[in-house]
């Protein structure tokens, strides 16, 4: 195999090959002739664990006996061309009928070897397998698509995010999205609803930071009649709601403790009880849970359940933060520009070199989030064809030049330690996020005379939030 691309293909993830063989004598033989091979290699021996581990990930390879306790080999086989799963399957079989043959070579075999074999047949057909699915998993990070279901960003750190997403949306299992705020966990989990097959289902979201407690479990479960005071009639809650779609939960770690008890049945059941009810209700839901904070420390500090962790964490997806993947900082910077110029009737089309090294040169501590606000305060008090350093706010301005003088990290690399401390004096030195959201919502409002449902459409935020807000900061909307 092509060491080099070997090698661009390890550096996301080692191939998973898949072992099926009921017979404990021969997988341990086959597995002594992997035992060297660059590959992560798991092993079952009945069919219904195949489909099991279907559901958590897709193999690279399957190497697949037709002699299963519990089905027909030849049934997994129409499985995986039905689902159209992108492993390769090598069959290994002491059935050698030119029928069956030809019935598996017809349901997309990659190879057929008949037992027994040496382990120099089952290597090279093995290395064979990987070189092709190698191939088409190099062709799919090198499409590096812009845009991905409402995500932006060519590099290489999202090229793994949107292949990540292909892969998990058709599986059922949880999913917890993780990422400092700003990172757009939200467009994760919306991402992952289209891609999957309950796309035409309803995704309903509910962010656990800002719900009231006395309301929460009404919202997430649903109440009865005469649950608590006024609760004049029945109500459908998400958890309801959503049923044959996709329940995401922002801010998961800021669930209540007592509500986590009952998510837990929820996740292991699929059964809930709405407030006030005694009658035990069924759904079929797909759960995404999202948090900025570290949930192992949660749990650590008895703020969140063990047991609910791991049912959530079935698979992570890990958002980067933008100073992970500076090379799409323009390219969010102009689709930012783009969106909220063409409905103000405005001309901007780009960024002067400097307004563009300060945006490059900067941290961005608020991630996604923080550069869209600044993009928009732009738009909504300047007009010109092109954004110039002196529209940028000042504290950029400051920050870029202190940065001049130390290194900048590559565009896809790790920030070290070193950088981190020194992002944490940054970050203190600027303006918290919350006060950057404030002002950009009372600078579009003002833009927009007022006008709740305009500000909410440009700034892609419910009305109420709007409301909401202005009461929180003792304001009236005039």
């Amino acid at each position: 195999m092509d060491n080099q691309k070997f090698q661009m293909l390890t550096t996301l993830k080692l191939p998973t090959v898949l072992l099926v063989e009921n017979d404990v004598v021969s997988a341990e033989t086959y597995k002594s002739y992997l035992t060297k091979e660059p590959i992560d290699l798991r092993a079952v021996t009945t069919g219904a664990a195949v489909l099991d581990f279907l559901q958590q990930a897709i193999p690279n390879v399957i190497i697949l006996d037709l002699m299963l306790p519990d089905m027909n080999g030849m049934s997994l086989l129409k499985i995986v061309q039905q689902r159209k799963l992108a492993c390769a399957i090598i069959i290994i079989s002491a059935q050698t009928d030119v029928d069956t043959i030809v019935k598996a070579m017809r349901l997309g075999t990659f190879d057929y070897i008949e037992k027994p074999f040496k382990a120099e047949r089952l290597l090279l057909t093995l290395h064979n397998a990987l070189q092709q699915t190698l191939y088409e998993k190099i062709g799919e990070y090198q499409k590096h698509r812009s845009q991905y279901q409402g995500l932006i960003g060519a590099s290489q750190p999202m090229q793994a995010i949107y292949q990540m997403i292909d892969q998990v949306a058709s599986m059922q299992a949880p999913v917890l999205i993780t990422g400092e705020t700003g990172t757009g966990k939200e467009l994760c989990a919306e991402a992952i609803h289209k891609q999957s097959q309950c796309r035409d289902k309803p995704l309903i979201t509910l962010n656990c930071a800002n719900l009231q407690k006395e309301l929460i479990e009404s919202q997430l479960f649903g109440h009865v009649k005469g649950a608590f005071t006024g609760a004049v009639t029945n109500r459908k809650g998400a958890v309801k709601t959503a049923a044959g779609g996709t329940l995401f939960l922002d801010e998961i770690g800021e669930l209540d403790l007592a509500l986590q008890s009952r998510l837990l049945h929820l996740v292991q059941t699929g059964k809930f009880y709405p407030a006030g009810s005694d009658k035990e209700e069924q759904t079929d839901i797909r759960l995404i849970c999202a948090t900025h904070s570290d949930l192992l420390a949660e749990v650590k500090a008895g703020r969140f359940r063990e047991d609910l962790y791991y049912r959530l964490n079935v698979i992570d997806i890990h958002l980067p933060a933008l100073r992970e993947r500076q090379a799409d900082i323009l390219l969010l910077a102009q689709h930012f520009l783009s969106f909220y110029t063409q409905p103000e009737d405005k001309f901007f089309q780009g960024f002067t070199e400097q307004a563009t090294q300060q945006l490059l040169a900067y941290h961005w501590p608020g991630n996604v989030r923080q550069l869209l606000h600044v993009i928009l305060k732009v738009v909504a008090l300047q007009n010109a064809s092109v954004v110039t350093a002196d529209m940028l706010p000042k504290w950029l301005e400051e920050k870029a030049s202190q940065s001049d003088n130390r290194p900048q990290p590559a565009a896809n690399a790790q920030v070290s330690q070193a950088n981190r401390v020194q992002l944490s004096f940054e970050q203190e030195a600027m303006p918290p996020l919350k006060e950057i959201e404030k002002e950009a919502i009372m600078q579009v409002m003002a833009l927009t005379q007022n006008n709740v449902m305009k500000t909410a459409r440009l700034l892609k935020i419910n009305p109420t939030s709007i409301y909401r807000k202005y009461e929180k900061w003792g304001l009236k909307i005039r």
